[in-house]
């Protein structure tokens, strides 16, 4: 989408084309031009500190690159961190559980609630089985 006029903010550095890649992408999806201010308001981090981001004279803490990746969806930051990337369903739930109303809330927490404590169970019967076998 942005090969030709992404190419000329290129750098040496991936996290920062990262950043400024989904910068232009999120642009975009504005529909307007919007400056790095309104993009870390977004991004809830201090402007000073984007523009630090974006420039390279700062490296983001694995918090701050966990917070990018959620608000972003973008799983390559949790790479950055040298964090295991989050299952993709999970990670869209964790983005959307504020939009979603809370009765259908309570309905998927009763849904899953048997695995849970079905879960519960089969570790605390292994851990019986394991007693017994080593008694």
């Amino acid at each position: 989408m942005y090969d030709k006029s992404y190419s000329m903010y290129m750098t040496i550095d991936p996290f920062t084309d990262e950043l400024t890649k989904d910068y232009l992408e999120w642009q975009y999806k504005q529909g307007v031009k919007m400056d790095v201010k309104e993009y870390a308001k977004y991004l809830g981090i201090h402007r000073v500190t984007m523009s630090r981001l974006m420039t390279g004279s700062l490296k983001p803490s694995k918090g701050m690159l966990f917070r990018i990746a959620q608000k972003t969806g973008n799983p390559r930051y949790y790479d950055f961190a040298g964090a295991p990337r989050p299952d993709p369903l999970l990670s869209s739930i964790n983005q959307n559980w504020k939009s979603v109303p809370d009765e259908v809330q309570k309905q998927i927490s009763d849904l899953i609630s048997p695995y849970v404590t079905d879960r519960r169970h089969v570790q605390k019967t292994t851990k019986s089985r394991n007693s017994e076998n080593s008694a």
